[in-house]
């Protein structure tokens, strides 16, 4: 790193994906990285693919990087720079996951309860020990709840780099700003797409499903991708399947993104799930998605929740054996009693 730029100067060049700060901050970062990813591959990871990880690391720090407020980086000189890069590197790259066996991992024990009068629940079951997809709840303005589903191509280590990237490219200054201002889960996407596409490599594609919901109960979902929204009306023994889709984050600029919405009304359920879910192969070998709402029917006893219904679909079918992709669900209730 020159004299002449320091970390602040460096992270608003990145912020506006200036390629001479991209090249910059590898040349501080690479050679650690390649020293931090042999150290992590040989404890952890010994059969993954050494210069894909490198690449999807560095391409990580920058997206790590770009989500820091700019007061983050006051006093830092070069070296305490590089240690905190290398501190949250290491961090992504050992996650706890990895230490155990594959298994599905219920992420809230209790519902998640929001001010605006949601209840969330989350689950996933990853196809290996960590995977490409992500899922992300924003509530701390107290109006508008936001719910986000990525899935990143693929599965495995690799993957889940790039999907902790994304995540991190969620808590951004430009993107919570838009979610703030009341922005249509349309117009986050196309933006989020645009924060991508220099970041992303070429081989890789994100899908994402990004819904707002507001205290009034006005459910917006917008789909990037191949996506799909189950929509179960209260005290009702079935559900709805819409589709929703556009352009991949990070492959095109542009509004293409579909958007649905709908009026919900107390302890109706709306669930948003990744593609692993809707491809795994039933007992008879047909993709889940072809008798998705058969297998919800069977499932929806009076007074039962859509989403745990859903987790038991993903038991029955995939039990404790490998699946063939990540499996990720968020489910989000209207709650009876809206706070005042």
């Amino acid at each position: 790193m020159s004299d002449s730029l320091n970390p602040i100067d460096l992270v608003e060049c990145l912020r506006r994906s200036d390629k001479d700060a991209r090249d910059q901050l590898r040349q501080l970062c690479l050679g650690p990285i390649e020293r931090l990813v042999d150290r992590v591959i040989v404890g952890y990871r010994p059969n993954v693919e050494r210069n894909a990880v490198i690449d999807r690391t560095l391409r990580w720090v920058e997206m790590y990087l770009r989500s820091r407020p700019p007061f983050f980086f006051d006093g830092m000189d070069t070296r305490a720079f590089l240690a905190l890069i290398l501190s949250s590197a290491y961090k992504m790259l050992t996650p706890p996951e990895l230490d155990g066996p594959r298994e599905l991992t219920s992420m809230d024990s209790e519902p998640l309860q929001c001010p605006n009068g949601y209840q969330v629940w989350r689950f996933c079951l990853p196809c290996e020990q960590v995977g490409g997809d992500w899922l992300g709840v924003d509530h701390a303005s107290g109006i508008d709840l936001w719910a986000l589903m990525i899935d990143v191509t693929g599965h495995g280590y690799a993957s889940y780099i790039t999907a902790h990237g994304v995540s991190q490219l969620w808590q951004t200054r430009s993107i919570v700003e838009l979610r703030a201002s009341g922005k249509s889960p349309r117009e986050v996407l196309c933006v989020m797409s645009e924060e991508l596409e220099p970041v992303l490599p070429d081989e890789v594609f994100v899908e994402a499903t990004l819904g707002r919901f507001t205290a009034a109960g006005q459910a917006s979902v917008a789909g990037a991708g191949f996506c799909r929204v189950i929509l179960r009306r209260a005290g009702h023994e079935c559900a709805n399947l819409r589709r929703i889709g556009g352009h991949l984050l990070g492959s095109f600029w542009g509004n293409d993104h579909d958007q649905a919405n709908w009026s919900l009304l107390a302890d109706d359920e709306l669930t948003i799930a990744s593609d692993g879910l809707y491809e795994q192969p039933d007992v008879d070998g047909r993709q889940l998605e072809d008798r998705i709402l058969e297998y919800i029917a069977l499932h929806l006893a009076p007074g039962r929740l859509l989403h745990n219904a859903l987790v038991e679909i993903v038991q029955d079918v995939v039990g404790t054996q490998p699946g063939q992709d990540d499996i990720s669900v968020l489910s989000v209730l209207r709650s009876s009693e809206v706070r005042p």
